[in-house]
């Protein structure tokens, strides 16, 4: 992780501790998607691309890790796409 990706990753961070459970911090008008969403979102799309850049350097448990964290992050954020985690998990650990 080179530059101020670490930097910005512990923002990102940060931003999900302070809108867990806010549901009042609507982003979106019809759809009303929370803020908090939207940086699960976005933190699992993070964790997820660090994952695979670890599993490509050879690093599984680093691997392993990040892959929680995306499942973790998805899964609060309730998104719809977490069904797949497990599966590269496996890949991973295989």
């Amino acid at each position: 992780m080179a530059g101020m990706f670490p930097e910005a990753l512990e923002q990102m961070e940060y931003c999900y501790e302070l809108t867990d459970d806010k549901e009042t911090l609507m982003v979106r008008d019809s759809n009303e998607v929370t803020l908090h969403h939207d940086v699960c979102v976005h933190l699992h799309r993070v964790y997820t691309k660090l994952a695979v850049k670890a599993h490509e350097d050879g690093d599984p448990d680093t691997s392993v890790n990040y892959y929680l964290k995306a499942y973790n992050r998805a899964r609060a954020g309730t998104l719809q796409f977490i069904a797949d985690r497990p599966k590269k998990l496996n890949n991973v650990v295989e």
